[in-house]
This record gives C-alpha cells, sequence and structure tokens, in this order.
C-alpha cells in the first residue's frame, strides 16, 4: 500500500484537523511564507521540512504557494518552487538546522532539536549502506577509518587512510559528501 499524498490525505480529515494541519502546513493564502525569515521560523515549529512538494511533511514550497498537489506539469515551476530553491542556499546557515536527503530522498531540512533522532534513523549505519549500494568504495573506506580510529580533521583522516587506502583529494571530497548526505557523518562546524 502506498502512502497517501497530502492532496489525497487533506480532504479525508474531519474538518477541525484539516484546518489545524492546513494551518500548520501554511497551507491557505493568509498563512503562506513570504520570506526567508518566516521560512527559517517554519523550520524551527515544524522540525522535519522538506523543501520541495512530494512528501508527507510540511513542504517549503507548498507553503509559499499556500496550497498542496504542486508536483509539476511537465517543464513548469511553480513560484514556490523557485523561491524555495533560491532560499535554500541561505536556510542551512541562517538556521540551526541539517540539510540532507532523508524522505524519499528529497530534500529535507532538520532543526538542530532532533539531530540525534535523524542521526539514529540510519539503523544499518555505513555498512547498511554500502550493502545497498547507497554509498561508494571510498566513502565506506573512510567510514571505516572513523569507527575504527575515531573522528578527526580532514587532514588526519586523509593521513591515516594514506596507508590503508589510496584516495586522491577529489575522491576523499567526494566520500565526506556522501557520508554528510546520508547522516553518516556531521560534519564539526567551527
Amino acid at each position: 500500500m502506498s502512502i497517501l499524498t497530502k492532496s489525497k490525505l487533506f480532504p479525508m480529515l474531519p474538518d477541525g484537523v484539516r484546518g489545524r494541519v492546513t494551518e500548520n502546513h501554511r497551507l491557505s493564502p493568509s498563512h503562506r511564507l513570504k520570506s526567508r525569515k518566516q521560512a527559517g521560523e517554519f523550520i524551527l515549529e515544524r522540525c522535519f521540512v522538506s523543501v520541495y512538494s512530494g512528501t508527507e511533511l510540511p513542504s517549503i514550497q507548498e507553503a509559499i504557494d499556500g496550497r498542496t498537489g504542486l508536483d509539476g506539469n511537465g517543464n513548469r515551476i511553480s513560484t514556490g518552487q523557485g523561491i524555495a530553491s533560491i532560499w535554500l542556499s541561505d536556510l542551512p546557515d541562517a538556521v540551526p538546522c541539517l540539510f540532507g536527503t532523508f524522505v524519499k530522498r528529497k530534500p529535507t531540512l532538520v532543526a538542530r532539536k532532533h539531530w540525534a533522532a535523524l542521526l539514529a534513523m540510519e539503523g544499518d549505519g555505513f555498512r547498511g549502506a554500502r550493502e545497498r549500494n547507497r554509498i561508494s568504495p571510498a566513502a565506506f573506506r573512510l567510514a571505516d577509518c572513523i569507527e575504527r580510529d575515531g573522528p578527526a580533521t580532514g587532514r588526519a583522516l586523509r593521513d591515516r587512510l594514506a596507508g590503508s587506502a589510496r584516495m586522491d583529494g577529489r575522491t576523499f571530497r567526494k566520500a565526506l559528501l556522501e557520508l554528510e548526505k546520508l547522516w553518516l557523518i556531521v560534519p564539526g562546524r567551527s
């Protein structure tokens, strides 16, 4: 059984519930997102927010447009989709949130208070991700090194890997990015 989309599910909800969900997801013209600041507050309020439509989560694209059912018609891009794409470059730095592809492999923003829960969701860890071909062999070697020897700076990790596996700088950065996108590692920020 497939998961119902918002446009199919919401009409089935009792009126009071539908009104509250519509308000919480900002799916009415009077509650639309009109600024990046409002988008940041929306992320902090809802905690798990999809950037674009097509998931069960509250969506920045839908909240900008003030409605659901925005999967797109061919090459048409909704106003919300375009604005969400522009805001996406600033939101992870402006709001304490992480960015990745968690729900249906779509761009998702997660408020800081749920980072630990998010990391716990990847139950199989890097080994399971490799078995399912979600990470490259280079990313697997990097994750294995981190698990075995502990976290370190990028330079220290490259030095550790130099003894066991040959990996150029580009491959190393790509492996880090793969692990970050799946939340198998969380980069330290200074």
